[in-house]
C-alpha cells in the first residue's frame, strides 16, 4: 500500500496515516513562488526537501518515501492562456529532484505530463529521469554511503564511495551566489562535474566551487554503478 499525502498536516498527523502503510510520501508542487500549494512556512523550492525529511520523521525511517514532483504547469486546467503557463525550469527541476534524494527519498515519479504542451518542458523532465537513472546504482546501495561536509551552510550535500571513487551531489538551498569549501575526499587529483565538461582540483582532502542560486553539482570520481 502507497499513501501519497498532500502537502499539509502536521508530523503527528502524518504519522498516523503513514501507519497504514508500506510507502508513504507526498506531492508537492512549489513552482511558480510562492506556491500556496505548500503547507509550511517555505512556500518555495526548499519545501521539497523539508517535506521529503518530513516525511521520514512521520515513519520514524522505517518506510521508503517515494516523493512526487512537478510535471506541470499550474493553470493547465483553466482558461488561462497557453503562453502565460509557468514551468518549471530546468534548474528548477534539477534543484527540487536532488533535493529530495539528500533529504532521503527512495522513489522519484512526477504527476501532471498529461497536460504538457510544450517540448522544451517534456525535455527538461527527461533530462532530469536520465541523469536520476544514471546515478541510481549510488542510491540503491545505501551502504556505500560516506558523510560529506561543506563550510557554507547553504550548500546540503550527500557522498557515495563505489569502487574506490568519491561520488558527490551537492546543492546550493540559497537564492544568492554561494561558494563553499567541500570535503573530506580520500582522491587524490580532481572529480569531474557531471554534465558541465569541467573538473575540480582536489586539495587536501577538500574542493571549492562557486553556486549559482539553486544549483546542482554532481561530483564524480569515476563511473557510477550501473543502474539496477
Amino acid at each position: 500500500v502507497w499513501i501519497n499525502a498532500a502537502p499539509r498536516g502536521s508530523i503527528e498527523t502524518h504519522r498516523d496515516y503513514s501507519i497504514s502503510a508500506d510507502i508513504y510520501g507526498v506531492d508537492i508542487y512549489p513552482v511558480p513562488y510562492p506556491s500556496d500549494h505548500s503547507g509550511l512556512a517555505d512556500k518555495g523550492l526548499t519545501s521539497v526537501g523539508k517535506y521529503t525529511a518530513r516525511m521520514h520523521e512521520a515513519c520514524s525511517s522505517r518506510k521508503p518515501i517515494w516523493m512526487v514532483l512537478q510535471a506541470f504547469a499550474w493553470g493547465a486546467w483553466t482558461n488561462m492562456p497557453r503562453n502565460q503557463l509557468i514551468y518549471p525550469d530546468l534548474r528548477q527541476s534539477r534543484f527540487v529532484a536532488y533535493d529530495a534524494v539528500i533529504a532521503g527519498a527512495n522513489g522519484i515519479s512526477y504527476w501532471g505530463a498529461a497536460t504538457v504542451e510544450r517540448k522544451d518542458f517534456a525535455d527538461i523532465i527527461y533530462q532530469v529521469c536520465r541523469e536520476l537513472s544514471q546515478l541510481s546504482g549510488l542510491f540503491v546501495r545505501p551502504e556505500l554511503e560516506i558523510p560529506i561536509t561543506s563550510d557554507n551552510p547553504h550548500i546540503k550535500l550527500k557522498g557515495w564511495k563505489y569502487n574506490g571513487n568519491d561520488f558527490i551531489i551537492a546543492i546550493n538551498h540559497s537564492e544568492k551566489q554561494k561558494r563553499a569549501k567541500i570535503g573530506s575526499l580520500t582522491q587524490k587529483q580532481s572529480l569531474s562535474v557531471s554534465g558541465e565538461n569541467r573538473s575540480v582540483n582536489i586539495e587536501n582532502g577538500f574542493i571549492t566551487d562557486s553556486f549559482k542560486p539553486y544549483d546542482v553539482h554532481v561530483y564524480c570520481g569515476g563511473p557510477p554503478p550501473p543502474p539496477p
